[in-house]
């Protein structure tokens, strides 16, 4: 049965679909708003530079306190609906010329909550969510961007309440060979993003 990873005992996981938990919370009283939130919603979103080798937060969304907000996962998808109806999260990071991050630089995503417990949602490669199939390197390219079937979406649905914390980290890493990633120093006004939410509101 899908399961969205919630955190305040209304044992969402027994709801069959995504469907089902809208109307469950509907039934509750609380009212959704459809978005799309980004790097603009800064009352809510702080986006961070990074050096190069380095590892640390880049993006952190955070659920005002008394709403909540939850993610459709794949595995949440209506019966017989299409899956692109989960919602998606597209990511861009790159330095100060504007050159991305190597695709195979490691991220991982992860919600906190307020007594500072982690909850690992993905550890993925860059190439997984960011927004264009071909980068802009160091040495040029024509940037291809991703059409909306190959956007990024969860497995599982995702329930945020109020005060915790949504977060994007890159992760150092030194492949066998290769250069230290992320191979280019992260510039906070290049961090874009895209992630379909649903804002809810007692």
């Amino acid at each position: 049965m899908a399961e969205i990873v919630s955190t305040d005992g209304l044992q969402l996981g027994a709801k069959p679909d995504y469907s089902a938990y809208v109307e469950y919370l509907e039934s509750l009283g609380w009212r959704r708003s459809q978005l799309t939130l980004d790097e603009m919603n800064t009352r809510i979103v702080t986006r961070a530079g990074l050096a190069a080798a380095a590892t640390g937060q880049v993006i952190d969304v955070r659920c005002p306190a008394g709403q909540k907000m939850s993610i459709m996962g794949t595995q949440q998808v209506q019966r017989g609906a299409d899956a692109r109806t989960a919602h998606a999260l597209r990511i861009r990071l790159a330095g100060t010329s504007d050159v991305e991050i190597s695709q195979y630089t490691k991220i991982r995503l992860t919600k906190e909550k307020t007594t500072e417990d982690i909850v690992q949602l993905a550890r993925v490669f860059y190439a997984d969510v960011n927004l264009t199939k071909q980068v802009i390197t160091a040495t040029g390219g024509q940037a291809l961007l991703k059409d909306d079937s190959q956007w990024y979406r969860f497995k599982q649905g995702i329930e945020l309440n109020g005060e915790e914390h949504f977060f994007v980290y890159v992760v150092a890493e030194t492949p066998t060979g290769g250069p230290n990633l992320p191979d280019v120093a992260i510039e906070s006004t290049h961090v874009k993003f895209a992630l379909d939410i649903d804002m809810w509101t007692s």
